[in-house]
């Protein structure tokens, strides 16, 4: 038996977190922080995933239960068209009479949630944590219904469409409590339907790791930087604009650019015909983001709404001066002026300018590492972020 931990707590509760992503991106890297650090006298997590990253080989070599589940939508990066053509015809179902919503998650997902429910009862699971939005997480907000287990849905995205009635209905009424990730993502989803006191903002947070730099760019003088999957709404069109401005102003300046996604071919392509190839390096998805993103003299994030913006977070770790795009969850983050500069979106000639200013000024580039290292470990520390979870699943087990 456990200590008690509070209100409620003579036993230790048992939490099954379900990862739904694919690529092991920001959500993936939140969550396993998160279960590292829970206080393991209260809780006792089990973890499942849809597809193998490495965290889950990071929370399986840690001693955690974990789990990998094959979903026959989300696991894997492609459908084959047999497989897409089951799925839109549900889905179709779903448009034609929408208060069949429930039919058409239980077909799609019948499998998982086969399995799902037999990790639930031979665990004896207290209560459901669904980690990346409420549309995505449907299935396993059903079953944790079915089985009258306490749900938390943390909403880490805004890419999900319009609410049915009937959905909304269903959400409000069997989710305990919903976790924003941002105050920005609150305001969406509360657009979209979900009731406003149902909502909390908890902050993401990050460690404080000691990383060294990779052995890498060496020689290439001013290194700019971003860290970010290819895909849209990222802005690496409109950073790689920005950076033929710079190029043809600065010689010594080199554009490093970490990670993959669908619109990677097009970035390459869009380098070529900029004709800044030369000066762009093109990385990859990595492993260690927080090592690169050391090698960095200022780290960009040009994104159009990022939701929070984890990343800012570790560059302002690894005491790296930010330039960020002025939308999303980014202001939640960086104080204009402060800890970092604020510019608008696709807008050229603002992002360049930020940058001229920050290579040509030592003194601003210090002032804002120091600023953004301090923020983050006064606001940001995973220690505040855990307790602030713990609390509101305190709050559901009650």
């Amino acid at each position: 038996m456990a200590k008690q931990g509070g209100p409620g707590f003579f036993f230790m509760k048992r939490i099954l977190f379900l990862e739904n992503g694919v690529t092991g991106g920001g959500s993936f890297d939140s969550l396993t922080q998160l279960v590292l650090n829970l206080d393991t006298e209260k809780y006792e997590p089990h973890v499942v995933f849809v597809n193998k990253t490495r965290f889950f080989d990071q929370c399986k070599d840690a001693g955690i239960q974990t789990y990998l589940l094959k979903d026959p939508l989300y696991t894997g990066l492609k459908l084959s068209v047999p497989r897409r053509a089951w799925f839109h015809a549900w889905h179709m179902l779903e448009k034609i009479h929408p208060r069949f919503w429930k039919i058409s998650e239980r077909m799609i997902h019948c499998t998982s949630m086969l399995r799902l429910r037999r990790i639930m009862r031979k665990a004896n699971i207290d209560l459901v944590h669904v980690n990346d939005q409420p549309v995505r997480d449907l299935y396993a907000i059903i079953l944790a219904r079915s089985l009258r287990i306490p749900c938390v849905s943390f909403i880490r995205s805004d890419r999900a469409g319009k609410l049915s009635s009937y959905k909304k209905r269903f959400l409000n009424e069997v989710v305990d409590v919903f976790v924003a990730n941002s105050h920005y993502i609150k305001e969406r989803w509360v657009h979209r339907g979900l009731k406003a006191e149902n909502v909390v903002v908890v902050h993401n947070a990050i460690t404080q790791e000691k990383v060294a730099a990779p052995a890498v760019m060496d020689n290439q003088g001013f290194v700019l930087g971003c860290v970010s999957q290819f895909r849209k709404g990222k802005g690496h069109a409109f950073l790689l604009r920005a950076f033929r401005k710079i190029v043809k102003m600065r010689k010594n300046v080199h554009l490093l650019l970490v990670g993959d996604g669908p619109l990677l071919e097009d970035a390459k392509k869009l380098a070529s015909r900029l004709n800044i190839e030369m000066s762009v390096t093109f990385c990859g998805y990595q492993n260690n983001p927080l090592e690169w993103i050391k090698k960095m003299d200022l780290f960009i994030l040009p994104s159009e709404d990022e939701p929070f913006g984890r990343v800012v977070l570790e560059a302002m770790l690894m005491n790296v001066p930010v330039v960020a795009t002025n939308g999303g969850g980014v202001p939640e983050i960086i104080t204009h002026e402060k800890t970092g500069l604020l510019v608008e979106y696709n807008k050229d000639d603002e992002l360049s300018a930020a940058v001229f200013r920050c290579l040509d000024d030592e003194e601003l580039r210090s002032r804002f590492a120091r600023s953004g290292r301090e923020l983050v470990e006064r606001e940001f520390s995973i220690e505040a972020h855990v307790k602030r979870v713990e609390n509101v699943y305190d709050n559901s087990l009650c």
